[in-house]
Protein backbone atom coordinates (compact mmCIF):
# COMPACT_ATOMS: atom_id res chain seq x y z
CA UNK A 1 0.00 0.00 0.00
CA UNK A 2 1.13 3.27 -0.78
CA UNK A 3 1.40 6.17 1.16
CA UNK A 4 1.45 9.84 0.61
CA UNK A 5 3.64 12.58 2.74
CA UNK A 6 0.73 14.85 2.89
CA UNK A 7 -0.92 12.86 5.00
CA UNK A 8 1.83 12.12 7.30
CA UNK A 9 1.83 15.61 7.21
CA UNK A 10 -1.71 16.50 8.17
CA UNK A 11 -1.45 13.94 11.00
CA UNK A 12 1.25 15.69 12.81
CA UNK A 13 -0.55 18.85 12.28
CA UNK A 14 -3.42 17.61 14.05
CA UNK A 15 -0.97 16.09 16.86
CA UNK A 16 0.17 18.83 17.23
CA UNK A 17 -2.94 21.17 17.32
CA UNK A 18 -4.84 18.97 19.39
CA UNK A 19 -2.90 19.46 22.77
CA UNK A 20 -3.35 23.31 22.19
CA UNK A 21 -7.25 23.27 21.72
CA UNK A 22 -7.71 23.33 25.77
CA UNK A 23 -10.31 25.46 28.44
CA UNK A 24 -9.11 26.63 31.53
CA UNK A 25 -11.08 28.58 33.88
CA UNK A 26 -9.55 32.23 35.01
CA UNK A 27 -10.12 34.79 37.10
CA UNK A 28 -10.71 38.62 35.68
CA UNK A 29 -8.50 41.75 36.65
CA UNK A 30 -9.00 43.98 34.06
CA UNK A 31 -11.51 44.32 31.20
CA UNK A 32 -10.71 46.97 27.83
CA UNK A 33 -13.78 48.01 26.46
CA UNK A 34 -12.37 49.16 23.45
CA UNK A 35 -10.42 46.50 22.17
CA UNK A 36 -13.13 44.03 23.88
CA UNK A 37 -10.13 42.39 25.37
CA UNK A 38 -9.12 41.01 29.29
CA UNK A 39 -6.56 40.69 31.06
CA UNK A 40 -7.14 37.72 33.41
CA UNK A 41 -4.80 34.65 35.41
CA UNK A 42 -5.15 30.94 35.07
CA UNK A 43 -4.21 28.20 37.59
CA UNK A 44 -0.92 27.88 38.58
CA UNK A 45 0.61 31.21 36.41
CA UNK A 46 1.09 34.68 37.88
CA UNK A 47 1.04 36.06 34.53
CA UNK A 48 -1.34 37.77 32.84
CA UNK A 49 -3.47 36.36 29.72
CA UNK A 50 -5.08 38.47 27.40
CA UNK A 51 -8.31 37.18 26.39
CA UNK A 52 -10.82 38.62 23.49
CA UNK A 53 -14.50 38.28 24.36
CA UNK A 54 -17.40 38.38 22.05
CA UNK A 55 -18.33 42.02 20.70
CA UNK A 56 -21.66 40.54 18.22
CA UNK A 57 -23.72 39.78 21.84
CA UNK A 58 -26.36 42.50 22.05
CA UNK A 59 -26.56 42.87 25.45
CA UNK A 60 -23.22 42.91 28.21
CA UNK A 61 -23.11 39.18 30.19
CA UNK A 62 -23.42 40.34 33.86
CA UNK A 63 -20.07 37.87 34.85
CA UNK A 64 -17.83 40.02 32.42
CA UNK A 65 -16.52 42.15 35.38
CA UNK A 66 -13.02 42.10 37.80
CA UNK A 67 -13.24 39.56 40.32
CA UNK A 68 -15.03 37.20 37.94
CA UNK A 69 -14.43 33.60 36.95
CA UNK A 70 -14.73 32.92 33.33
CA UNK A 71 -14.03 30.27 30.98
CA UNK A 72 -10.96 30.53 28.01
CA UNK A 73 -10.01 28.69 25.34
CA UNK A 74 -7.08 28.55 23.72
CA UNK A 75 -7.69 28.98 19.70
CA UNK A 76 -5.85 26.02 18.07
CA UNK A 77 -3.46 26.87 15.13
CA UNK A 78 -3.59 30.48 16.30
CA UNK A 79 -0.80 30.91 18.26
CA UNK A 80 -1.05 33.26 21.21
CA UNK A 81 -5.11 33.61 20.56
CA UNK A 82 -7.36 33.28 23.63
CA UNK A 83 -10.67 33.80 23.71
CA UNK A 84 -13.68 34.58 27.05
CA UNK A 85 -16.48 31.45 26.10
CA UNK A 86 -18.65 31.59 28.60
CA UNK A 87 -18.74 31.71 33.18
CA UNK A 88 -16.41 29.87 34.89
CA UNK A 89 -16.64 27.30 37.00
CA UNK A 90 -13.86 27.89 39.70
CA UNK A 91 -11.77 30.63 40.91
CA UNK A 92 -8.18 29.67 39.84
CA UNK A 93 -5.96 29.14 43.20
CA UNK A 94 -3.64 32.07 43.58
CA UNK A 95 0.09 31.02 43.69
CA UNK A 96 2.03 31.97 46.87
CA UNK A 97 2.51 35.99 47.29
CA UNK A 98 0.33 37.04 44.46
CA UNK A 99 -3.52 38.24 45.55
CA UNK A 100 -6.37 36.12 44.05
CA UNK A 101 -8.81 38.86 43.68
CA UNK A 102 -8.04 42.32 41.84
CA UNK A 103 -6.87 44.84 44.45
CA UNK A 104 -9.55 47.26 45.17
CA UNK A 105 -9.59 50.08 48.34
CA UNK A 106 -12.98 49.26 49.44
CA UNK A 107 -15.81 46.84 48.68
CA UNK A 108 -17.28 47.96 45.14
CA UNK A 109 -20.70 49.39 45.63
CA UNK A 110 -23.17 47.55 43.54
CA UNK A 111 -26.17 44.90 43.73
CA UNK A 112 -25.21 41.52 45.54
CA UNK A 113 -27.97 39.25 44.85
CA UNK A 114 -31.59 39.54 42.85
CA UNK A 115 -32.60 43.25 42.21
CA UNK A 116 -33.69 41.78 38.05
CA UNK A 117 -35.54 43.50 35.93
CA UNK A 118 -37.99 42.09 33.98
CA UNK A 119 -41.11 42.84 31.43
CA UNK A 120 -44.29 43.36 33.27
CA UNK A 121 -46.83 44.18 30.57
CA UNK A 122 -47.12 46.87 28.91
CA UNK A 123 -45.26 49.59 29.91
CA UNK A 124 -44.25 48.29 33.15
CA UNK A 125 -41.13 46.55 34.50
CA UNK A 126 -40.94 44.32 37.53
CA UNK A 127 -38.12 44.60 39.93
CA UNK A 128 -37.16 41.32 42.11
CA UNK A 129 -35.86 41.50 45.88
CA UNK A 130 -32.32 41.10 47.07
CA UNK A 131 -29.09 42.91 48.44
CA UNK A 132 -26.78 45.86 47.13
CA UNK A 133 -23.80 47.18 48.90
CA UNK A 134 -22.99 50.90 49.10
CA UNK A 135 -19.87 52.24 51.06
CA UNK A 136 -19.42 48.74 51.81
CA UNK A 137 -22.78 48.72 53.89
CA UNK A 138 -25.06 46.37 52.84
CA UNK A 139 -28.97 46.55 52.63
CA UNK A 140 -31.86 44.80 51.44
CA UNK A 141 -35.27 44.98 49.56
CA UNK A 142 -38.35 43.30 49.60
CA UNK A 143 -40.74 42.19 46.90
CA UNK A 144 -43.88 44.25 47.45
CA UNK A 145 -42.01 46.72 50.19
CA UNK A 146 -40.39 48.85 47.41
CA UNK A 147 -41.99 51.78 45.28
CA UNK A 148 -42.24 55.24 44.31
CA UNK A 149 -45.36 57.47 44.54
CA UNK A 150 -45.39 60.53 42.23
CA UNK A 151 -47.25 63.44 44.55
CA UNK A 152 -48.82 66.59 43.05
CA UNK A 153 -48.34 69.44 45.63
CA UNK A 154 -51.28 68.89 47.19
CA UNK A 155 -50.41 66.01 48.87
CA UNK A 156 -47.12 67.65 51.00
CA UNK A 157 -47.97 66.98 55.15
CA UNK A 158 -49.05 69.33 57.07
CA UNK A 159 -49.66 69.94 60.47
CA UNK A 160 -52.43 71.72 62.15
CA UNK A 161 -49.96 73.66 64.41
CA UNK A 162 -46.33 74.14 65.44
CA UNK A 163 -45.31 72.36 68.03
CA UNK A 164 -44.35 74.34 71.08
CA UNK A 165 -41.02 74.15 72.65
CA UNK A 166 -39.98 71.71 74.51
CA UNK A 167 -39.25 71.77 78.35
CA UNK A 168 -36.58 69.22 79.99
CA UNK A 169 -37.39 67.69 83.31
CA UNK A 170 -35.14 65.34 85.25
CA UNK A 171 -36.41 61.98 86.61
CA UNK A 172 -34.24 59.84 88.21
CA UNK A 173 -31.61 61.54 86.79
CA UNK A 174 -32.65 60.82 83.42
CA UNK A 175 -33.63 63.42 80.73
CA UNK A 176 -36.95 63.49 78.45
CA UNK A 177 -39.30 65.73 76.54
CA UNK A 178 -42.71 66.20 77.44
CA UNK A 179 -46.02 68.41 75.90
CA UNK A 180 -48.16 68.95 78.31
CA UNK A 181 -52.47 68.38 77.32
CA UNK A 182 -53.17 71.14 75.83
CA UNK A 183 -50.39 70.11 72.75
CA UNK A 184 -52.85 68.13 69.94
CA UNK A 185 -51.30 64.88 68.23
CA UNK A 186 -49.50 65.28 65.27
CA UNK A 187 -51.64 65.12 61.96
CA UNK A 188 -51.73 64.99 58.30
CA UNK A 189 -53.94 67.39 56.08
CA UNK A 190 -54.91 63.81 53.96
CA UNK A 191 -54.14 60.26 53.85
CA UNK A 192 -51.41 59.07 51.69
CA UNK A 193 -52.05 57.27 49.24
CA UNK A 194 -51.44 53.50 49.49
CA UNK A 195 -48.86 52.03 46.83
CA UNK A 196 -50.14 48.55 45.09
CA UNK A 197 -47.22 46.42 44.47
CA UNK A 198 -46.69 43.17 43.25
CA UNK A 199 -46.09 40.22 45.39
CA UNK A 200 -42.55 39.09 45.23
CA UNK A 201 -41.76 42.02 42.31
CA UNK A 202 -42.42 45.33 42.35
CA UNK A 203 -43.85 46.86 39.59
CA UNK A 204 -42.71 50.38 38.31
CA UNK A 205 -44.45 52.72 34.90
CA UNK A 206 -42.22 54.19 32.78
CA UNK A 207 -42.78 57.01 30.32
CA UNK A 208 -44.52 56.50 27.37
CA UNK A 209 -41.73 56.31 24.49
CA UNK A 210 -40.40 58.74 22.66
CA UNK A 211 -41.74 59.20 18.54
CA UNK A 212 -41.12 57.22 16.02
CA UNK A 213 -37.64 57.92 15.08
CA UNK A 214 -36.57 58.42 18.43
CA UNK A 215 -34.84 56.26 21.43
CA UNK A 216 -34.70 56.50 24.88
CA UNK A 217 -32.59 54.66 27.48
CA UNK A 218 -34.38 54.70 31.06
CA UNK A 219 -33.16 53.17 34.05
CA UNK A 220 -33.33 52.74 37.88
CA UNK A 221 -31.29 53.26 40.98
CA UNK A 222 -31.49 52.21 44.51
CA UNK A 223 -29.91 54.66 47.91
CA UNK A 224 -29.21 53.72 51.05
CA UNK A 225 -32.74 54.74 51.59
CA UNK A 226 -34.51 51.65 50.13
CA UNK A 227 -36.26 54.08 47.73
CA UNK A 228 -36.15 53.03 44.09
CA UNK A 229 -35.17 55.87 41.95
CA UNK A 230 -36.51 55.66 38.21
CA UNK A 231 -34.39 57.76 35.86
CA UNK A 232 -36.01 59.15 32.72
CA UNK A 233 -33.11 59.50 29.58
CA UNK A 234 -32.76 61.98 26.85
CA UNK A 235 -34.98 61.09 23.54
CA UNK A 236 -32.53 61.11 20.53
CA UNK A 237 -32.45 60.00 16.74
CA UNK A 238 -29.29 58.35 17.10
CA UNK A 239 -26.41 57.12 20.28
CA UNK A 240 -28.84 58.33 22.83
CA UNK A 241 -27.17 58.51 26.20
CA UNK A 242 -27.47 56.57 29.12
CA UNK A 243 -29.03 58.47 32.55
CA UNK A 244 -25.94 58.75 34.83
CA UNK A 245 -26.33 57.10 38.22
CA UNK A 246 -26.34 59.61 41.28
CA UNK A 247 -23.63 59.21 43.61
CA UNK A 248 -24.29 56.95 46.23
CA UNK A 249 -26.61 55.11 45.17
CA UNK A 250 -26.51 51.87 42.51
CA UNK A 251 -28.11 51.16 39.43
CA UNK A 252 -31.06 48.25 39.81
CA UNK A 253 -30.91 45.39 36.83
CA UNK A 254 -29.77 47.16 33.65
CA UNK A 255 -30.80 49.59 31.02
CA UNK A 256 -33.86 49.50 29.78
CA UNK A 257 -33.79 50.87 25.65
CA UNK A 258 -37.27 52.52 24.87
CA UNK A 259 -37.87 52.86 20.95
CA UNK A 260 -39.71 55.43 19.45
CA UNK A 261 -43.55 54.20 19.07
CA UNK A 262 -43.25 51.00 22.10
CA UNK A 263 -46.11 50.28 23.43
CA UNK A 264 -44.98 47.29 25.23
CA UNK A 265 -41.49 46.77 27.00
CA UNK A 266 -40.13 43.11 26.79
CA UNK A 267 -37.48 41.56 28.34
CA UNK A 268 -35.21 42.17 25.12
CA UNK A 269 -35.20 45.53 25.64
CA UNK A 270 -34.04 45.46 28.97
CA UNK A 271 -30.35 45.31 28.31
CA UNK A 272 -29.98 45.72 24.80
CA UNK A 273 -27.72 48.31 23.35
CA UNK A 274 -28.58 50.79 20.61
CA UNK A 275 -27.49 49.93 16.94
CA UNK A 276 -28.48 51.63 13.76
CA UNK A 277 -31.57 50.82 12.21
CA UNK A 278 -31.46 48.34 9.40
CA UNK A 279 -33.82 46.40 7.24
CA UNK A 280 -34.94 43.68 9.42
CA UNK A 281 -37.91 41.97 8.56
CA UNK A 282 -40.56 41.95 5.70
CA UNK A 283 -44.05 42.01 6.38
CA UNK A 284 -47.28 41.13 3.71
CA UNK A 285 -50.63 42.44 5.63
CA UNK A 286 -53.75 41.79 3.03
CA UNK A 287 -56.94 44.03 4.08
CA UNK A 288 -58.68 40.83 4.13
CA UNK A 289 -58.06 37.68 5.40
CA UNK A 290 -61.26 36.28 4.09
CA UNK A 291 -62.41 37.59 0.71
CA UNK A 292 -65.90 37.06 0.51
CA UNK A 293 -67.95 36.77 -2.45
CA UNK A 294 -69.00 39.92 -4.52
CA UNK A 295 -72.47 38.65 -6.40
CA UNK A 296 -72.77 42.30 -8.02
CA UNK A 297 -68.72 42.39 -9.45
CA UNK A 298 -67.42 39.65 -11.29
CA UNK A 299 -63.64 40.79 -10.16
CA UNK A 300 -63.57 42.38 -6.83
CA UNK A 301 -60.31 43.63 -5.74
CA UNK A 302 -58.75 43.59 -2.20
CA UNK A 303 -55.13 45.15 -1.40
CA UNK A 304 -51.91 43.56 -0.13
CA UNK A 305 -49.45 46.12 1.68
CA UNK A 306 -45.36 44.66 1.79
CA UNK A 307 -43.76 47.07 4.45
CA UNK A 308 -39.81 46.68 5.78
CA UNK A 309 -39.00 47.20 9.32
CA UNK A 310 -36.03 47.58 10.74
CA UNK A 311 -34.95 45.94 14.36
CA UNK A 312 -37.05 48.24 16.22
CA UNK A 313 -40.43 47.56 14.09
CA UNK A 314 -40.35 51.15 12.89
CA UNK A 315 -40.65 51.85 8.80
CA UNK A 316 -37.14 51.46 7.22
CA UNK A 317 -36.73 53.42 4.02
CA UNK A 318 -34.59 52.86 1.10
CA UNK A 319 -34.80 53.09 -2.17
CA UNK A 320 -35.39 49.28 -3.56
CA UNK A 321 -37.65 46.69 -5.67
CA UNK A 322 -40.59 44.42 -4.53
CA UNK A 323 -41.56 41.67 -5.83
CA UNK A 324 -44.58 40.14 -5.26
CA UNK A 325 -45.30 36.58 -6.60
CA UNK A 326 -48.58 34.26 -6.64
CA UNK A 327 -47.33 30.90 -5.93
CA UNK A 328 -51.14 29.03 -5.87
CA UNK A 329 -54.40 30.34 -6.00
CA UNK A 330 -56.11 32.05 -8.86
CA UNK A 331 -56.67 35.51 -9.60
CA UNK A 332 -54.35 38.15 -10.90
CA UNK A 333 -52.08 41.11 -8.83
CA UNK A 334 -51.18 44.42 -10.10
CA UNK A 335 -48.51 47.30 -9.73
CA UNK A 336 -47.88 49.84 -11.26
CA UNK A 337 -44.82 49.21 -13.08
CA UNK A 338 -45.89 46.10 -14.04
CA UNK A 339 -49.72 45.99 -14.53
CA UNK A 340 -51.70 43.23 -14.04
CA UNK A 341 -50.28 40.08 -14.03
CA UNK A 342 -50.88 36.60 -13.40
CA UNK A 343 -48.86 35.60 -10.68
CA UNK A 344 -45.53 38.40 -11.16
CA UNK A 345 -45.18 41.74 -10.57
CA UNK A 346 -42.71 44.19 -9.49
CA UNK A 347 -42.80 48.06 -8.07
CA UNK A 348 -39.72 50.48 -7.83
CA UNK A 349 -39.95 52.79 -4.67
CA UNK A 350 -37.88 54.94 -2.20
CA UNK A 351 -39.98 54.17 1.04
CA UNK A 352 -40.21 51.41 3.20
CA UNK A 353 -44.13 49.56 1.81
CA UNK A 354 -45.72 49.38 -1.13
CA UNK A 355 -49.70 48.29 -1.30
CA UNK A 356 -50.71 46.06 -4.34
CA UNK A 357 -53.66 44.94 -5.55
CA UNK A 358 -55.64 41.13 -6.41
CA UNK A 359 -58.33 40.63 -7.98
CA UNK A 360 -60.32 37.46 -7.67
CA UNK A 361 -62.07 35.82 -10.60
CA UNK A 362 -65.02 34.45 -9.11
CA UNK A 363 -65.62 31.55 -10.84
CA UNK A 364 -66.65 28.12 -10.27
CA UNK A 365 -62.94 27.30 -10.04
CA UNK A 366 -61.36 29.47 -7.78
CA UNK A 367 -58.99 29.21 -5.45
CA UNK A 368 -57.51 30.73 -2.32
CA UNK A 369 -54.29 32.36 -3.47
CA UNK A 370 -50.70 32.19 -1.30
CA UNK A 371 -48.44 35.36 -1.54
CA UNK A 372 -44.36 35.65 -1.23
CA UNK A 373 -42.80 38.59 -1.35
CA UNK A 374 -39.20 39.85 -1.18
CA UNK A 375 -37.09 43.30 -1.78
CA UNK A 376 -33.95 43.93 -4.02
CA UNK A 377 -31.11 45.49 -1.50
CA UNK A 378 -32.36 43.15 1.70
CA UNK A 379 -31.50 39.88 0.77
CA UNK A 380 -32.73 37.08 3.37
CA UNK A 381 -35.75 39.25 3.91
CA UNK A 382 -38.76 37.42 2.43
CA UNK A 383 -42.46 37.54 3.58
CA UNK A 384 -45.61 34.95 3.34
CA UNK A 385 -49.52 35.48 3.70
CA UNK A 386 -52.59 33.81 2.26
CA UNK A 387 -56.15 35.36 1.21
CA UNK A 388 -59.06 33.08 1.83
CA UNK A 389 -61.62 33.20 -0.64
CA UNK A 390 -65.31 32.69 0.22
CA UNK A 391 -67.95 31.63 -2.21
CA UNK A 392 -71.17 32.16 -2.59
CA UNK A 393 -72.51 30.14 0.32
CA UNK A 394 -69.91 31.90 2.69
CA UNK A 395 -67.49 28.44 2.61
CA UNK A 396 -63.89 28.56 2.59
CA UNK A 397 -62.66 27.82 -1.59
CA UNK A 398 -59.18 25.42 -0.73
CA UNK A 399 -56.86 24.71 -3.34
CA UNK A 400 -56.21 26.29 -6.34
CA UNK A 401 -57.02 26.80 -9.61
CA UNK A 402 -56.61 22.56 -10.59
CA UNK A 403 -59.90 22.15 -8.03
CA UNK A 404 -61.08 19.19 -10.35
CA UNK A 405 -58.71 15.70 -8.93
CA UNK A 406 -59.25 13.65 -12.02
CA UNK A 407 -60.23 13.56 -15.53
CA UNK A 408 -60.19 11.15 -18.51
CA UNK A 409 -60.27 11.91 -22.14
CA UNK A 410 -60.45 9.68 -25.35
CA UNK A 411 -58.23 10.93 -28.20
CA UNK A 412 -60.71 11.10 -31.23
CA UNK A 413 -59.62 14.12 -33.43
CA UNK A 414 -55.88 14.16 -33.67
CA UNK A 415 -55.75 17.19 -31.30
CA UNK A 416 -56.57 17.57 -27.88
CA UNK A 417 -56.51 20.24 -25.36
CA UNK A 418 -55.91 19.41 -21.62
CA UNK A 419 -57.85 21.94 -19.75
CA UNK A 420 -55.93 21.51 -16.12
CA UNK A 421 -58.41 23.57 -14.29
CA UNK A 422 -60.59 20.31 -15.21
CA UNK A 423 -58.02 18.07 -13.31
CA UNK A 424 -54.60 18.10 -12.34
CA UNK A 425 -54.81 14.35 -12.47
CA UNK A 426 -55.31 14.03 -16.60
CA UNK A 427 -55.62 9.91 -18.22
CA UNK A 428 -56.10 9.88 -21.99
CA UNK A 429 -56.85 6.88 -24.15
CA UNK A 430 -54.97 7.67 -27.97
CA UNK A 431 -56.76 5.85 -31.02
CA UNK A 432 -54.89 7.75 -33.45
CA UNK A 433 -51.61 10.20 -33.32
CA UNK A 434 -52.23 13.25 -31.07
CA UNK A 435 -51.37 16.75 -30.85
CA UNK A 436 -51.65 17.94 -27.00
CA UNK A 437 -51.96 21.40 -26.02
CA UNK A 438 -52.10 22.64 -21.95
CA UNK A 439 -53.73 25.39 -20.75
CA UNK A 440 -55.26 26.87 -17.59
CA UNK A 441 -52.98 25.31 -14.76
CA UNK A 442 -51.84 27.71 -11.90
CA UNK A 443 -48.36 28.45 -10.95
CA UNK A 444 -46.75 25.52 -8.98
CA UNK A 445 -49.12 22.81 -10.22
CA UNK A 446 -48.17 19.37 -10.02
CA UNK A 447 -49.42 17.55 -12.93
CA UNK A 448 -49.75 14.27 -13.87
CA UNK A 449 -50.79 12.66 -17.58
CA UNK A 450 -51.36 9.16 -18.01
CA UNK A 451 -50.89 8.91 -21.83
CA UNK A 452 -52.68 4.95 -22.47
CA UNK A 453 -52.31 3.11 -25.81
CA UNK A 454 -55.45 1.36 -27.19
CA UNK A 455 -56.12 -2.29 -27.97
CA UNK A 456 -54.22 -1.50 -31.49
CA UNK A 457 -50.80 0.99 -30.28
CA UNK A 458 -48.44 2.59 -32.02
CA UNK A 459 -49.92 5.79 -31.48
CA UNK A 460 -47.38 8.82 -31.05
CA UNK A 461 -48.07 11.73 -29.15
CA UNK A 462 -46.94 15.33 -29.83
CA UNK A 463 -46.30 17.39 -26.80
CA UNK A 464 -46.69 21.45 -26.98
CA UNK A 465 -43.78 23.76 -27.46
CA UNK A 466 -44.48 25.12 -23.71
CA UNK A 467 -42.79 21.74 -22.26
CA UNK A 468 -39.38 22.46 -20.93
CA UNK A 469 -36.88 19.73 -20.80
CA UNK A 470 -34.11 19.82 -17.78
CA UNK A 471 -30.75 18.10 -17.63
CA UNK A 472 -32.04 14.45 -16.36
CA UNK A 473 -34.49 14.41 -18.95
CA UNK A 474 -33.86 15.83 -22.28
CA UNK A 475 -37.02 14.28 -24.02
CA UNK A 476 -40.39 12.16 -23.01
CA UNK A 477 -40.22 8.44 -23.33
CA UNK A 478 -43.65 7.16 -24.62
CA UNK A 479 -44.34 3.31 -24.81
CA UNK A 480 -46.13 2.55 -28.29
CA UNK A 481 -47.07 -1.07 -27.12
CA UNK A 482 -50.98 -1.85 -27.40
CA UNK A 483 -52.45 -1.71 -24.00
CA UNK A 484 -49.51 0.06 -22.20
CA UNK A 485 -48.90 2.81 -19.73
CA UNK A 486 -46.58 5.46 -19.93
CA UNK A 487 -46.82 8.28 -17.22
CA UNK A 488 -45.82 12.01 -17.47
CA UNK A 489 -45.14 14.53 -14.23
CA UNK A 490 -45.24 18.49 -15.31
CA UNK A 491 -44.61 21.38 -12.63
CA UNK A 492 -46.20 24.76 -14.05
CA UNK A 493 -44.06 27.76 -13.85
CA UNK A 494 -46.57 30.79 -14.45
CA UNK A 495 -43.31 33.33 -15.25
CA UNK A 496 -42.35 31.88 -18.37
CA UNK A 497 -45.47 30.12 -19.56
CA UNK A 498 -43.22 26.68 -19.31
CA UNK A 499 -44.61 22.71 -18.44
CA UNK A 500 -41.15 21.68 -16.72
CA UNK A 501 -41.03 17.89 -17.44
CA UNK A 502 -39.63 16.33 -13.91
CA UNK A 503 -40.85 12.62 -14.36
CA UNK A 504 -41.48 10.27 -17.41
CA UNK A 505 -42.06 6.00 -16.42
CA UNK A 506 -43.08 4.13 -18.99
CA UNK A 507 -43.83 0.53 -20.56
CA UNK A 508 -46.42 -0.80 -18.12
CA UNK A 509 -48.83 -3.39 -19.40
Amino acid sequence: MRMYGKKFANRFVQRKLKPTSETQDAIIFEVDWSEYVCKCKIQGSDEYVNAYFPRNEATIPSWMKPGNAVRILHRAGVRGHTEVIGHGGAIPTPMPGSPSHPQTSDLADGVLTGMELTAGGGMTVDISAGTYRINSDSYSISGGEVGYAVMDESDAMAMNETFPPAELGDINGDNYVYMDESDPPETMSETWTTLVLGIGDSSFTLDPAPAAGYFRYDAFQVGIDGVIDYLVGTAATSSPAKPAISANHVQVGEYILVAGGTTEITDGDIGLVWTTPQAASLTLTPALDEFPWNAGNDYPTTTITVAVKDQYGNAYSSPRTFTLTMIMGTGTIYSGDTGWHASVVTQDITGSSYTFTYKRDETTVEGSPSFIAQASGDEGLIGYCNIVLLDVFGDEVEGNSSVGDYQDITSTAGAVTIVWSAGIKTEITMTEDTTFVFSEASHGDKLTLLIRQDAVGGWTPTLPVSVTYGTEITIEQICLDANSRSYLGFIYDSPTGSYDLVANVSGYV
